[in-house]
């Protein structure tokens, strides 16, 4: 119990001269952790765990394929809707002009003056039709010919194309109309310009589901509308896609068919490319067959800086936060989105906004880089504090161990408990070599001589001797001769 107390009574007096070794340690392991724990950062980083930039990409998309799709949409069934109301019109002025010249819609072949009358008369309606539908054209064809014995009277058949030229805005009012297709005499009725490269007739081979809505008799005309997909546009660099609404007479049987015209360039008018972080987010209309995209029969909004031109198959690769698009040499990622249109081959229409997939790698190796460099950084900073505290806690047993070979020891205090009781414990043999006038190594043979007579090896089994004389009450029988060696030395 007393050597309890004797170690309670050491450790109290520890506390109150300095700071303990066990908190210094305490500090130092807990600067390693955090070193360890930026080291584990760092390579979190470096596999991306850390890095969002795929989901906010994801979001980005979702809501811009959203407002793609509606808007989408919304233009072409108001054009479906439109187209149909026109074919209604066009079938109740076609009836009349029929029964005004006594003849029979078959009786239009071969006679092209009767085309030029049907024709100029239902000029109006499909002039306003363009002049109030969101399209850059629009059409009217009818299963007539003005020659049947001329090379390839099979695919021509008479109508009236009229197109915007030169487009501007959209939207603009004073837009220029002119007749791509049309006979001379309804042009210079109406005074309008001709097309620089005009033909009185379409070729209907140009035009998928032609021949398909010819011969489907059965049906509401909603459910009979379709778009070609892009298509190009005979003797010209240009490429559209058409709405065909069939035209039917009293009895449902069709006469032709009507509808809207959006070209490349109205496309792109009217979906510019939206710049983003990721780069430009390009619109694309585009006939979806399984996984595979159709670029070659897609409408290309502005592409901005994408680059993305309409030709070839993209597969699609679903993912978590968006989809991977490639054919191979060429890889865009983006979202599509159904919008319950369908093309002449019965394949679905679909709403597609695509990025190029530099931009969002740039982006991730620059969110990567930002990562890594401050992981880098803290790491350094727990590298230089973990060396600061090391250095702070090895420098005082230093110094302390400089002063027991100097045989000044306790002249400094370390600061450290632990260290401080141990050079007051050297300290005090030197004291016992100075009171005897010998040296300490003097002193040290002296203390191994005892040990050695008494049959000790430490010094705790000396003091274990000592505390066994003073309970036996014979302490002064060893304080006795040390009395006597000390008159000897100083004689």
């Amino acid at each position: 119990m007393l050597r309890l107390r004797e170690m309670r009574s050491a450790l109290e007096k520890a506390k109150t001269q300095g700071v303990s070794m066990q908190r210094r340690l305490v500090l130092y392991w807990f600067s390693m952790a955090l070193a360890i724990l930026a080291a584990v950062l760092l390579v979190v980083s470096l596999t991306g765990v850390f890095s969002n930039t795929a989901q906010k990409f994801g979001q980005s998309l979702t809501i811009q394929k959203h407002n793609t799709a509606s808007a989408l949409a919304g233009q072409m069934d108001q054009l479906t809707a439109q187209s149909i109301a026109l074919s209604e019109e066009l079938t109740r002025e076609l009836d009349k002009q029929l029964a005004a010249g006594g003849r029979t819609f078959s009786a239009l072949n071969d006679d092209p003056g009767a085309i030029a009358a049907v024709e100029t008369a239902l000029y109006p309606a499909l002039n306003t039709y363009l002049k109030s539908s969101a399209c850059s054209g629009a059409v009217f064809c009818l299963d007539a010919t003005a020659n049947t014995a001329l090379p390839g009277a099979a695919t021509s058949r008479a109508g009236l194309y009229l197109r915007y030229s030169a487009l501007r805005a959209i939207g603009a009012t004073d837009q220029h109309v002119t007749c791509f297709r049309g006979t001379a005499e309804t042009a210079r009725s109406a005074q309008v310009q001709m097309h620089n490269r005009w033909n009185p007739e379409l070729n209907v081979q140009a035009v998928p589901g032609y021949t398909q809505l010819l011969r489907a008799s059965d049906g509401r005309l909603a459910e009979r509308c379709l778009w070609t997909g892009r298509i190009a546009l005979p003797d010209t660099w240009e490429s559209v896609t058409l709405l065909c609404v069939p035209l039917l007479d009293s009895a449902g049987n069709v006469r032709g068919v009507c509808g809207a015209e959006l070209s490349d360039l109205y496309f792109r008018l009217t979906y510019p490319a939206v710049d983003s972080a990721y780069g430009s987010m390009v619109t694309v209309l585009a006939p979806i067959d399984g996984d595979r995209l159709l670029l070659a029969q897609a409408m290309i909004g502005s592409p901005g800086g994408s680059y993305l031109t309409a030709d070839g198959t993209l597969t699609c690769k679903t993912g978590r936060y968006y989809n991977t698009y490639s054919d191979g040499s060429r890889t865009y990622l983006g979202l599509h989105e159904p919008i319950g249109a369908t093309d002449a081959a019965g394949r679905k229409l679909a709403a597609v906004v695509l990025v190029p997939d530099a931009g969002l790698r740039a982006l991730e190796a620059r969110s990567r880089m930002v990562w890594i460099a401050g992981s880098l950084v803290f790491l350094a900073a727990m590298m230089l504090l973990s060396t600061y505290l090391s250095r702070r806690f090895v420098t005082p047993i230093s110094r302390s161990l400089q002063a027991i070979r100097e045989q000044t020891p306790g002249e400094h205090p370390s600061g450290i408990s632990e260290i401080d009781e141990l050079l007051a414990f050297v300290r005090s043999l030197e004291e016992v070599a100075a009171r005897a006038y010998i040296s300490v190594s003097t002193a040290k043979k002296h203390n191994t001589n005892i040990n050695r007579k008494l049959g000790v090896t430490s010094r705790e089994e000396l003091m274990l001797y000592i505390d066994l004389f003073r309970r036996c009450g014979r302490l002064d029988e060893i304080a006795a001769p040390r009395a006597e060696d000390t008159a000897r030395c100083t004689t």
